[in-house]
């Protein structure tokens, strides 16, 4: 290659190292305003982090694909550059998606204790024999009706048993009228 060429790839790299390594600065500032901000944070702010960290992302890549194009006394310098601006990136992108997660988990524990201290999450069911509204709640109502409906069905089956053992014992005493004539052909079933 020629060193006009040369010169060129390595203002290229240089420049884009340049600019993957200013991206980075700001997304580590977002990121701490992210964290200063806590609950307040906006979402124009996590919106400029994801921009950022895509960003930083696809510079890495264009920048992993030119290191092989650099001389070799320079590859290896390249190489471990680029390599830690990856792990970087894969850093702040795991402690985005923390965050979001962590915050995700909040808001729905507010939600949650929003609707039990407003009672929104309650209904009304029926009056009391004093008139008075009784409430219940909707989870504490679904497990009443599933206990109401295995109770039903294992009366069903112990009725069913009942009858069964019935027939059985029915048999039985037919078995034994016939036995007892001594001719258990020539019994007739009812």
């Amino acid at each position: 290659k020629s060193t006009f060429v040369q010169g060129l790839m390595n203002t290229s790299i240089d420049e884009k190292y340049k600019q993957a390594n200013k991206v980075l600065l700001d997304l580590r500032a977002l990121y701490e305003q992210l964290e200063h901000e806590g609950e307040n944070s906006s979402m124009v702010t996590q919106g400029q982090i994801s921009i950022n960290l895509n960003t930083l992302s696809k510079m890495v890549v264009e920048l992993e694909d030119l290191a092989p194009l650099q001389a070799p006394a320079r590859k290896e310098l390249w190489r471990i550059r680029i390599q830690k601006l990856g792990e970087e990136c894969k850093d702040l992108r795991q402690s985005m998606g923390s965050y979001l997660e962590k915050r995700h988990t909040q808001m729905r524990q507010e939600e949650q204790r929003q609707e039990w201290l407003s009672g929104s999450r309650r209904r009304v069911v029926s009056s009391s024999p004093g008139g008075l509204p009784v409430t219940i709640d909707p989870t504490a109502y679904r497990e009443e009706r599933a206990y109401q409906r295995v109770r039903s069905t294992a009366e069903n089956i112990q009725e069913m048993g009942r009858d069964i053992l019935g027939n059985l014992d029915s048999q039985n005493q037919l078995l034994r009228v016939c036995t007892q004539m001594k001719s258990p052909g020539v019994c007739v079933y009812a």
